[in-house]
Order: structure tokens, then sequence, then C-alpha cells
């Protein structure tokens, strides 16, 4: 037997596999004038996420909750947000200056806790910490291996080199795989970062890479052995990178703040312009010639340069202009390997009758005329599958959509008719986006495609599909594919437990749902156990191999990684929650597996069959927003003590304004059971 003691903000902050930092901020989302008042209170730059918290909690009380787009939008930027929350619930974002210093103080700690001579103790044991998964991910048959596993924001293929290529993760960093894909190594152990949004590789020297996180722009020309950072600046988000290939000296990185240009490998940068720009593309036989798209307002600007990007003139002729209170808020450029000349760009947008969905544009003169691929240049609705599809929609009408936070569009490199895009689902064409059908996702039949596509590429004949789930490969343009993801570290965890008598992991994952692994699976190979995105996963202590996850119910692992699982009832779950401070948790009574306590709204619930059934064991004063957020057994030291932990009340029972600290609420003391204040 192991035993497993997880310090998960310790190791991956100072002595882990990364230095992390945080996520994207995500970008604004179209608010109908009926949306709740908790999707408005995040868009506001005074943002609390204490309130945002308590609103959001406060509508679901008093409706049915629906997975869509605005709550999927609280998800996303309650897990930016928690990074830079302060005491009272406002967001303090770093200065660049504040990340530098914050990235040398981790690496000297880091440095300093590593033992040297034989050195035993408590630095010894800081340094001792390995991976151990999910490395790879699996269908609970065992046999079927899936992504489900990091989200991958961003890849780029060598383009001297096709077995060369480098992803950057939503979390975990950026890793580097020179087998085409069959195993990846994380590159930026050393590295202050939070998600990564572009990366490019240099057209000869697959050493040579930049890659683009929050803030900054930093470099490798060792393979990723060590990174330099080559620019920063506060706020930064980069959505593309361009590296001239006939001078690679010149680099253009398409960001949130403007275009910026490099005449001298990113040692210095200057704006091109400093419109907010989505995408930066060159021409793939005259590398001079470059189009980028860049916000105007409620539209978007093509911009075209002849000279590597030094000037720049508009091209909108024939381009999409929107009328009423419809707005572009996403582009995606791609070329024609096998037609120079044609470049298709894929527009997102906001508006009561688009769904999140513009239209894919087309030119064939390289971009001095544009053309709606749609045959009656149709926009938003009605829409119909596969005549109007609506690339965005998970469904290809009206589904969920995320906007620009889930957008890809990829030509395949020998045939200009043939495209592969989307948003939530994916969606092909063979007839240059005149018609789209379902792929994978949420429509069409490819096996095990994971929704919410972020970034394709294709070189060759080989294609690369990064979702939120990770990457997949197909060698036949999307016919077939297969997950690669051989150490790929990434994984988001909302929620963690361990075994006692058996080595048990398990963990509810942002974006991938439920994993578990257990001592008789191969080492760094973990089951798919299924969910969404539930900050949840429990493990009871006896021998019987029972986990628990809020959002599949109770399990017991059969052991042997091809033998599945069993399922067997439960009830209640402890609260949950996407932020640090505001989740219970299932403790087991040690002496015997069968009583379980947990916190459910503002009460302590007990079980005595496993968590099969539940009785309310004592309800504390207040509203139910006056949460158990803790309950822990201090056996046998302390007397067989039992705490459970929520955000007290004020003498009228009122819970306290957001921010306030919490306090120990109740006691318990065994066997006897029974109680006393605090």
């Amino acid at each position: 037997m192991r035993i497993f003691i997880i310090l998960l903000a310790l190791i991956s902050g100072l002595f882990g596999s990364a230095l992390l930092w945080a996520q994207q901020k995500p970008s604004p989302i179209f608010i109908e004038p009926d949306a709740p008042e908790w999707i408005g209170m995040m868009l506001r730059d005074d943002a609390n996420v204490f309130e945002v918290q308590q609103a959001y909690e406060r509508y679901y009380r008093q409706h049915e909750w629906v997975k869509n787009n605005y709550t999927q939008y609280y998800k996303r930027w309650m897990h930016w947000s928690r990074h830079y929350v302060q005491p009272n619930g406002s967001i303090a974002l770093p200065t660049p200056g504040e990340q530098a210093q914050s990235e040398a103080q981790r690496l000297q700690w880091r440095a300093n806790s590593r033992p040297k001579g034989g050195q035993t103790g408590e630095k010894q044991q800081l340094t001792g910490w390995t991976f151990l998964g999910p490395n790879e991910t699996y269908d609970i048959n065992g046999t079927s291996k899936v992504t489900w596993q990091t989200n991958i924001y961003c890849v780029a293929i060598a383009p001297s080199n096709n077995d060369i290529l480098y992803a950057g993760g939503e979390t975990g960093g950026v890793w580097k795989t020179t087998d085409k894909g069959l195993t990846w190594v994380l590159t930026t152990k050393n590295v202050l970062h939070g998600s990564f949004g572009a990366i490019q590789i240099h057209p000869t020297d697959p050493n040579t890479a930049y890659a683009a996180t929050s803030g900054k722009i930093i470099k490798t020309t060792d393979g990723g052995s060590t990174w330099a950072s080559v620019y920063t600046e506060n706020g930064l988000w980069v959505n593309q990178i361009s590296i001239n290939t006939d001078d690679p000296n010149i680099v253009l990185a398409a960001a949130e703040e403007g275009l910026l240009r490099s005449t001298n490998g990113g040692n210095t940068w200057a704006d091109a312009f400093g419109e907010f720009s989505w995408a930066v593309k060159a021409k793939p036989d005259a590398p001079n010639t470059v189009w980028a798209v860049r916000d105007n307002g409620a539209g978007a600007d093509v911009m075209k340069s002849t000279d590597g990007g030094a000037t720049w003139t508009i091209s909108n002729t024939g381009f999409y202009v929107p009328t009423g209170d419809r707005s572009v808020t996403g582009a995606i450029i791609a070329t024609c390997p096998s037609n120079p000349d044609k470049l298709y760009i894929y527009l997102c947008g906001s508006g009561t009758d688009i769904y999140g969905y513009i239209g894919v544009y087309v030119s064939n003169d390289a971009g001095i005329t544009w053309a709606n691929t749609n045959p009656a240049n149709s926009v938003g609705l009605p829409y119909s599958v596969p005549t109007h599809s609506n690339l965005m929609a998970s469904n290809g009408t009206t589904g969920l959509q995320q906007g620009f936070y889930d957008m890809a569009i990829v030509v395949n490199p020998t045939n200009d008719q043939q495209l592969i895009a989307g948003g939530t689902s994916w969606y092909k064409s063979i007839d240059g986006g005149a018609t789209w059908t379902g792929l994978g996702g949420y429509m069409g039949g490819l096996p095990w495609a994971h929704p919410d596509i972020q970034c394709t590429v294709a070189q060759g004949g080989d294609l690369w599909i990064a979702s939120d789930g990770g990457l997949n490969y197909s060698a036949d343009f999307g016919i077939t594919h297969e997950a690669r993801m051989n150490g790929i570290s990434g994984a988001d965890m909302w929620g963690f437990d361990s075994g006692w008598n058996e080595d048990i992991l398990v963990g509810g994952r942002y974006h991938n749902g439920n994993m578990t692994f257990h001592e008789s699976f191969p080492a760094g190979k973990y089951y798919r156990m299924g969910g969404a995105e539930a900050p949840t996963g429990y493990v009871n202590p006896s021998t019987e191999r029972k986990v628990y996850h809020s959002d599949i119910g109770g399990h017991r692992i059969k052991g042997g990684f091809t033998n599945g699982r069993t399922s067997f009832g439960t009830s209640v779950f402890p609260n949950e929650s996407y932020a640090y401070y505001a989740n219970s948790e299932m403790t087991w009574y040690p002496e015997c597996w069968n009583i379980v306590f947990l916190g459910y709204e503002n009460q302590l619930y007990k079980s005595t069959d496993g968590g099969t059934t539940f009785s309310v064991h004592y309800s504390f004063p207040g509203t139910i927003d006056n949460k158990v957020y803790e309950v822990k057994y201090l056996a046998p030291t302390r007397n067989n003590v039992l705490l459970a932990v929520g955000r007290a009340t004020t003498a009228s029972g009122e819970v306290p304004t957001a921010g306030k600290p919490l306090r120990l609420a109740r006691y318990y003391r065994y066997p006897t059971i029974t109680t006393a204040q605090s």
C-alpha cells in the first residue's frame, strides 16, 4: 500500500511539473435583454467573484439549471478569476513585472528544495514527487484510447518535419513530440505561465519556436529545453503567430492588443496596428503577402500586406458587413496550399438571430474580393443542416455555442474544396463551404470526437484537431482519427480524492469529466468515467473500491484495466463549487466505513449505509447560503472530534457580506455524537 498526501496548490505552484499562472480571460459574449443578473455582473470592470457566485446560486434556486451559453461562460469566468481573487472578492491582475518576480521566486524556492549530497528530511520530501497521470485516457473497457484529458488551445507542425510538433494547453504548459504524437514531453517546467493561446515553429529549424501565454511571448532555440521571454505586456493575449518562411526574423503576432511585428527574431517588437486582432496568416507561396483580421467596431477588417507586414491596407470588398444588432466577435483564416491565391475566413458573431455564427467567406484572388460560401448568401436564421449549417452550434442550428473560445477551421492541403471547421461540434465540407455535415462532437458519426474544437492544423497528409479533450490525429482528413495524448500532463482537476487500503485516484475535471486510476492499471493509464465538468470525486476508504461522483453516481472498480466497473445507488452529494473555497467533502468515520458525513447547503448529513441514503444530522442557522464548506474528522489524537466548517452568520442569522472569513461553525465528539457550540 502507498499513501498519497496531496498538496495540489503547493506542488503545481512550486515543485511540480510547471509554474502555473492562469487561463485566458473569457471574451465577452452576447447578452439577451432577459439575461440573468449574474451575467452582467461578470462583465463589469469592478466584478466581485463572491457576489457573482452568490447571485448565480440564488438564480438557480428559483430556476431549473440548463446547460447554455451563460452557464458555460460562468464556468470559464470562475476558472479564470479564482487565480486572481482577493480576500474581499475583487480581482487583481498581475503586471508583467510582478509575474517575472513571481517566476524568479518560485524557481529559487524550487532550487533551494533540491537535495544535495544525500540530504534527507523536508527538502528531500519536497522534491520527491512524481507525475502519476493521466498520461493516457481510456474508456472503461480499457481498450478504447480517447482524448478527454487536457484542453489543448494550440498546436503547430514543424514545416521542415511532420514528426515534430509543439502543443500548448489551457493548463499544463507546452509539450513537444518528435514521433508524430506517439509520445509528448513537457518543455515549460521552468516557465511561469498561464494558458498558451498561440504557438509557431521556425520554417527550417524545429528547435526554434515561439509561444504566447498570459502577458508574454516566449521563445526557444534549443527545442524547448529552455525558454526566454521576448515580449511582455500587461494583459497580453495572442491569438496567432506567423513566421515569415523566406525571412524567419520577421515574426507577426495577432493579439487582443493589436498586431505585433518583429524584424529581428523577437528581440524587439513594434505595433503594426493597434486594433484587436484575431488572426494572421501568410500566403503559402509568397510569405511577404500576409492577411490579418482585426476588429473595427461591430464589424471586421480584412487587412493585407505585401511587404511582410511593414504596411497594411484594408481589403474588404464583398466581405461581411453587420446589420441590426449583429456584430463580429471572432475570425480565423484558412489558406489553401494547393491553391495559394485562395483563402477562407470563418466568422463568428453575436446578435439575436445568428446564434454565434456569421459564415465562411472565400477569396479566389488573394484577398482582393470576397464572397459568402453559402450559395444563397444566407446569414442567421433559419438554419438547416447541411445547406445552411450553424458551424458554431452543437446541433448545427440553435444549439450550444461558445463564441470565439471554441472555433477552428482548416483546409485539406491537397484539395481546396475540403474543409473541417466547427465550434462545439465538428463539421466537414467537400464543396468549398457550400454545404456542411456533422463530423464529430455532438454531431456526426466519428467516434470519440471530443466536443469543442480549439485549433486545427494540416500539413501534407497529416491532420491534427485540438479540442477541450486533447489532440486527435488523422491521416485521411477526418475519415478516421485517433487520440495521441501520451505524456500530455495537463488534466485540470476541479475535485480530487485518493484511496487508503488500495491505491485509487479519482477526480472531476474541467472539460473532461471524471477520471479513475486503480493500482491494478498500467502506470499512467486512467479511465474516463463519464460526466461533464463537476468539481467532484470521492473514494470510500474500504476495500470495496467504491468511488463517488456527483454527476454520475457511485461505482465499484473491479480491478484489472479491461474489467471495467459496476454501479451502486447514491443520494446526497456535498456542496461543490468551481471556486476553491466553497467545497465540502465526503468524510468517512474511520472505525466504520459505512458511516459517512457531508455538508450540503447549510446542513450536515449522515449516512450509515455507505452513501446510499442520508439523513439530516444537523442544520446550521441562517439560510442555505450559510453553506457547510468542510467536514473533517480529527481522530484519534484529537479525541474523536468532527469539525464542520462554514460561513458564519450574523446575530440576525444573515450571511455576512462577501469576503468575510470562514469560521468554525460546529463540532461533534464521538462516539457519543453530542453537539456543542464552537
